[in-house]
């Protein structure tokens, strides 16, 4: 009898509908739970900050460059100060890319704003300081500031240093660092 039994639930093959459809279930709720860690969205977010922070500091060293080449003058502000200034004086290659998202990037007060990196250059010709600055987009990001708030990454020559800037307009020279990145 214990073999008839075991004849039976052997010969058996394959898996019923029932059985592959609880599995396809789990799997999908699974892949779901993943997804929504994961989050893709935000991940491009924060890739595309990080390439917005590693331009700002290759423009950074690029308007240095300028300045100690030209006996301290900085790039003039114009609307293209990347191309006319940077790489006209072979300080810098080409136009650092920047990723679009829907929200803009900075207004340029006073400055200029060529392919969504703001500079500004304070004082009269040659300039007393530069600043280089992007927006950031991701979750993260806009995490560290307060309500209201947006963040900039931001470079200024007398400081030497970048660092995330929370502001509600463009960041000005006078607006300190909350934190050094």
């Amino acid at each position: 009898m214990k073999t008839n039994l075991f004849r039976k639930l052997s010969s058996r093959k394959g898996f019923t509908l029932i059985e592959l459809l609880i599995v396809i279930a789990i799997l999908g709720v699974l892949a779901a739970g993943v997804l929504v860690l994961i989050d893709p969205v935000q991940q491009l977010a924060r890739a595309r900050d990080a390439g917005r922070k590693n331009s700002v500091g290759q423009l950074a060293r690029a308007v240095q460059a300028y300045l100690t080449t030209r006996q301290s003058a900085y790039p003039n502000d114009a609307g293209t100060w990347i191309t006319t200034e940077l790489i006209a004086a072979g300080e810098i290659q080409t136009v650092p890319a920047n990723p679009t998202m829907t929200a803009g990037f900075c207004a340029g007060t006073g400055g200029a704003v060529e392919n969504g990196y703001c500079y500004n250059r304070a004082g009269a010709a040659p300039g007393t300081n530069g600043q280089v600055y992007v927006r950031l987009e991701s979750q993260a990001e806009i995490a560290k500031c307060s309500a209201g708030n947006i963040p900039f990454f931001q470079w200024v020559a007398n400081r030497g240093t970048t660092c995330l800037v929370c502001t509600a307009a463009d960041p000005g020279f006078a607006v300190a660092c909350n934190a050094v990145q």
